[in-house]
């Protein structure tokens, strides 16, 4: 009897386990997506300030130095200090470049 309760508890935390390792993988997946937002809530706002909607604000991907969010104006507008420009239907937001101090 103690062979079997054993054997049950055993397989229960197998189980549990198994479901365990795969929250940890889907963890794992999630976070670097999320991590490579750089702005955050200020990328968004700035993005409407530009001219995007904001339910229409997705991000698409991460090309070379800027993050590219769909977007409904097609002006070619951009915020002031220049890090959001519009290109038809997309709104796309530049990393601000590091400047390296001259010696």
């Amino acid at each position: 009897m103690k062979w079997q309760a054993s054997r049950l508890l055993l397989g229960g935390r197998m189980r549990t386990h198994g479901v365990l390792s795969l929250h940890v993988v889907l963890l794992l997946i999630a976070v670097p997506a999320t991590a490579m937002i750089e702005h955050g809530p200020l990328a968004r706002e700035a993005a409407i300030e530009a001219g995007c909607v904001e339910p229409d604000i997705q991000r698409l991907g991460n090309e070379g130095a800027a993050i590219v969010y769909t977007m409904t104006c097609a002006d070619g507008s951009s915020v002031p200090d220049g890090r959001i420009r519009c290109e038809l239907d997309t709104c796309v937001l530049e990393r601000p470049q590091r400047q390296e101090a001259e010696s």
